[in-house]
């Protein structure tokens, strides 16, 4: 039905895919303190049909969109040097079909628009010694559109070189923390986690005004925990209070609008706990 400038369609429709996947892996084990391994994936995302329109499209009939899918490549190694430990691994993902969003007029619709790679690499360290302790990570991603599938009546709203939405090159992490031994049961613990984020995007196609740049996040905790199980934790997300964006959507060509998401500022939170 029509209501007002939105159409939608008041009946089921219904469309079957199918998709052979599946994952293998080999390990082999190098030496007592390095373990390396190689993996494949074939995963699939089904297909479905667009169903919100401001107008009825072509025949009355909703448009549909075909199932996406990835091979997933995987080479890596895992090394343990007593308290110190370090994951590498690099990694490629095809991917056929891809959905993205195009445009039929104002109207934003998912469609199979084309082929698409992510590449890249992650590595993954700790190290704990008495009560200290630390984590890190970081994650590099290289991501290409490779080609763009040309879709009768609607306009894409990406290219190839456009970065892919929730890609950032660079995301980085730590945490550091201390255990106080102050019984022989009780202990006090401080703990701050920090993160790092490149700039990314949430659609495809450049809109500035949707557009995160790089931004660090800190949290901060003390949690006293005993061990007959009980634990009180308080502590500060955003410690920093830092303003940015989680989501972010846009048409401004066609309907002159941009909608922007933030992160929740800086929060105080208490918790108590009790395992048995």
């Amino acid at each position: 039905p029509q209501g007002g400038p939105l159409f939608i369609f008041p009946t089921p429709n219904r469309e079957t895919f199918s998709a052979l996947t599946g994952s293998a892996s080999v390990r082999y084990q190098v030496a007592d303190w390095l373990s390396t391994y190689v993996s494949y994936a074939r995963s699939f995302k089904s297909g479905g049909f667009n169903t919100r329109y401001n107008a009825a499209p072509a025949g009355n009939v909703p448009i549909p969109f075909d199932e996406e899918t990835v091979d997933s490549y995987e080479l890596g190694a895992k090394m343990d040097f007593g308290a110190f430990r370090l994951n590498l691994a690099a990694f490629q993902a095809d991917y056929q079909d891809i959905q993205l969003i195009f445009r039929a007029g104002p109207v934003p619709l998912l469609f199979n628009a084309g082929k698409a790679r992510i590449r890249g690499f992650e590595a993954e360290a700790s190290y704990r010694s008495g009560g200290f302790s630390f984590e890190a990570s970081a994650s590099l991603l290289d991501d290409d559109i490779l080609s763009i599938t040309a879709v009768p009546g609607a306009t894409a709203t990406v290219l190839p070189g456009d970065d892919l939405p929730l890609t950032p090159s660079f995301q980085g992490s730590f945490g550091i923390a201390y255990d106080f031994q102050l019984t022989d049961a009780m202990k006090l613990t401080p703990r701050f986690d920090g993160s790092y984020t490149s700039s990314l995007v949430f659609i495809t196609g450049s809109v500035p005004e949707i557009e995160q740049d790089g931004y660090f996040v800190g949290n901060a905790s003390l949690t006293l925990s005993h061990e007959d199980g009980w634990k009180l934790q308080g502590g500060l997300t955003n410690l920093f209070d830092e303003r940015y964006l989680i989501q972010g959507n846009a048409s401004l060509a066609t309907l002159g609008y941009a909608e922007r998401i933030f992160a929740r500022p800086r929060q105080w939170f208490l918790q108590a706990s009790f395992e048995f």
